[in-house]
């Protein structure tokens, strides 16, 4: 990928959490896209823990700057590391910027484990997994989430991923890995934003990755894997346009 793609990636959404790997790769993807956003060091505006934590003063500065137009370039991007260490009073003002973004900044916020995060904040960005659950999906599972993720764009019935649904719930893992790589599969897709498909804009992506986000809790929290599954996929389908949907093109076409 090169740099101009690399870039357009991340200012297609203004805050994404990098999740995942060590400290050390997660702040090298953020400052590698940050850098491919914009080149001036000036408009990339850095938030690190002091001692323990991030507090809410560092955090109203934050807000305070991306107020502002850019110093030198068209973007301003912050880097929040370790922010799962950002007090509940510093996350609820972050979640303030998140709700009404300025319109030139994009943010990222570093964290081991997202579950760190309020789930407010988490349901405002989308996820760069690395190290861990983007990279350790078996091919089996990113095969079965290319073809739902094919089906849901394409408006497929719900009793069409029943064979789908049975190889994805063999077990916890398998369920667990399916719905990491539908996410990723989503993401990406969203990040190309692909053509051909006008039920799916941009915050519908994002909606169906906040339902895959609940559908890994429920995982978490030991629910049973096909009704994990299968809830997640009904919410996926019925998320759509009400009034066409009986005739929409694919509907009952084959997986």
């Amino acid at each position: 990928m090169n740099k101009k793609d690399f870039a357009k990636d991340y200012r297609s959404f203004h805050a994404w959490i990098i999740e995942g790997g060590s400290a050390e790769s997660r702040l090298q993807l953020a400052e590698e896209a940050a850098l491919a956003i914009t080149v001036y060091q000036e408009d990339i505006h850095r938030v690190s823990p002091e001692g323990r934590s991030i507090r809410d003063e560092a955090m109203e500065n934050l807000q305070n700057r991306l107020q502002l137009k850019p110093l030198v370039g068209k973007y301003n991007v912050a880097i929040i590391e370790d922010a799962g260490t950002m007090t509940t009073r510093a996350q609820n003002r972050l979640l303030k910027t998140l709700e009404e973004p300025p319109g030139s900044c994009v943010i990222f916020l570093l964290t081991e484990n997202r579950e760190s995060l309020l789930q407010t904040i988490r349901s405002r960005c989308l996820v760069r997994q690395i190290g861990s659950l983007a990279e350790i999906v078996t091919e089996e599972a990113a095969a079965l989430a290319a073809q739902a993720g094919e089906g849901l764009l394409a408006g497929r019935y719900y009793y069409e991923f029943t064979s789908l649904i049975a190889a994805a719930t063999v077990d916890r893992t398998a369920a667990t890995d399916f719905i990491n790589a539908l996410e990723n599969w989503l993401a990406e897709r969203l990040k190309n934003q692909p053509q051909g498909y006008p039920d799916w804009d941009v915050q519908r992506f994002v909606r169906a990755i906040k339902h895959i986000e609940a559908a890994r809790r429920d995982l978490a929290y030991n629910v049973n894997t096909g009704f994990a599954v299968k809830n997640l996929l009904l919410l996926l389908i019925d998320d759509g346009p009400k009034d066409d949907w009986a005739a929409a093109p694919n509907k009952g076409k084959e997986l």
